[in-house]
């Protein structure tokens, strides 16, 4: 089943974040180093479902739309609180680190937007990654 590889990214990206949540908690560390090291941990969280999904699939690289899907899981977040912090708002709504509740948003956002961008503006053309 063609869902399966997507479901295995979304629980990769929860358990990754509840690790973050559970180290900050362990270390009584206030913040996550703010904006630099929200991007660093989504290039991080890039980084390391790439390197897994190659491991467990044998030096198979994702298609192209598990590729998409994954950056946009890992990038959207830090890129959200980029443009927030540059337009003057507060960075995590002044809290240390982005709320379940955002991290919930961000992730349904990555499944909504590549959903539209693969079913509606191709329209529904087979690409190789499918």
């Amino acid at each position: 089943m063609r869902w399966k590889p997507y479901v295995c990214v979304l629980l990769g990206d929860t358990l990754l974040w509840l690790l973050l949540y559970c180290e900050l908690l362990l270390l009584q560390c206030s913040s996550c180093g703010g904006l630099p090291g929200l991007w660093a941990f989504g290039l991080f969280k890039w980084t390391f479902m790439l390197l897994a999904w190659t491991v467990f699939n044998g030096d198979k690289p994702p298609g192209p739309v598990l590729h998409r899907f994954v950056v946009l899981l890992c990038l959207l977040l830090p890129a959200f609180e980029s443009v927030r912090t540059a337009s003057g708002y507060w960075t995590f709504e002044g809290r240390p680190v982005p709320g379940p509740g955002t991290v919930l948003l961000a992730q349904l956002s990555s499944i909504a937007a590549c959903a539209l961008w693969d079913m509606e503006l191709t329209r529904g053309h087979m690409t190789n990654g499918r």
